[in-house]
């Protein structure tokens, strides 16, 4: 009979740790959401079409980003990159780099203790032949200045423009 409540009792008490645990990860994974990296596009049609980009860190501070535009390049006539007015001050190009035929990069940071929260990076300016879809890469990534250069994750966007 003793034997029995024992099992009883360790069994509750594996339940309650296993649900502790799952509460815990939870919160982790709610507050972890809270400072991941985030992209804000802003579309503008003009002669080109516009798009603004940001960057959240949330409450961290980060020190780089790299933006890694991914296009078809049968589709699009002209990319340009506008770096004024943004949060970076130094440029690893000093015009955006063409990784390969489809895919721009631009590179830059901010000495420390860097930028926290929301930050303008810069617009490119696109001129279409077509309607094409243009994405943010997944390579695209904002790093904390943390003294590991951590990397912060984020959604992947895309959006279309048109000629």
């Amino acid at each position: 009979m003793e034997l029995r409540k024992k099992r009883v009792f360790v069994g509750i008490a594996l339940v309650i740790i296993a649900g502790l645990l799952v509460v815990a990860v939870f919160i982790y994974r709610q507050k972890f959401e809270q400072v991941r990296g985030g992209w804000e596009v802003k579309q503008d049609k003009a002669d080109k079409t516009r798009f603004e980009i940001y960057v959240d860190s949330g409450e961290k501070y980060a020190n780089a980003v790299q933006v890694d535009l991914a296009y078809n390049p049968d589709e699009v006539e002209n990319i340009d990159f506008d770096k004024n007015k943004s949060v970076c001050e130094l440029w690893v190009y000093d015009t955006p780099k063409i990784e390969k035929p489809g895919l721009i990069s631009i590179a830059c940071g901010k000495p420390t203790p860097g930028f926290s929260g929301r930050q303008y990076v810069g617009a490119f300016s696109i001129k279409a032949k077509q309607k094409t879809e243009v994405a943010i890469a997944p390579s695209s990534q904002i790093l904390l200045n943390d003294g590991q250069g951590t990397a912060l994750p984020f959604k992947r966007v895309k959006f279309i423009i048109e000629p």
